[in-house]
């Protein structure tokens, strides 16, 4: 019976520690924490539109992205949420220099009191060649029949 008690305010803590910690419970919330590409080829691009919304702030939000690399844009350098207003953010990966497995990161920063630094995870594994590089390869010649 202690042994039960004893788990179950292990997992209550647990989730009290998820929920206080977690950044898409603070004044920023994102729709989506990361980003899985999966296999993707080499010199290809790849979009996503983040949603981000200021949940809990009574005053404007001023938001700024650094990506980690040069391979990672936004739309946009910075932008201010006023409370409750949702935004849009477009990222863009280009895996043109990348191979293998890929974690990029874009810094979220903001005035937001609780939590100023939110990361943005985006993860793929390049290396499968374009179909046209597959083929024409310099230096083989291909036998038309």
């Amino acid at each position: 019976m202690k042994l039960f008690f004893r788990s179950i305010l292990i997992l209550l803590l647990g989730i009290l520690c998820f929920f206080t910690v977690n950044p898409v419970f603070s004044g920023i919330r994102l729709s989506e924490t990361e980003w899985n590409l999966g296999k993707i080829e080499k010199s290809s691009l790849h979009s996503i539109t983040l949603r981000l919304k200021n949940t809990d702030s009574e005053e404007k939000l001023s938001v700024g992205f650094r990506p980690n690399c040069d391979c990672l844009t936004t739309d946009t350098g910075g932008m201010e949420l006023k409370k409750d207003e949702v935004k849009n953010l477009r990222i863009t990966l280009n895996s043109r220099g990348l191979s293998g497995d890929v974690k990029k990161i874009l810094f979220i920063e903001s005035n937001d009191k609780e939590n100023p630094n939110i990361f943005f995870y985006i993860t793929a594994k390049v290396g499968i060649q374009p179909p046209e590089a597959r083929n024409n390869t310099p230096g083989t010649f291909q036998k038309v029949l």
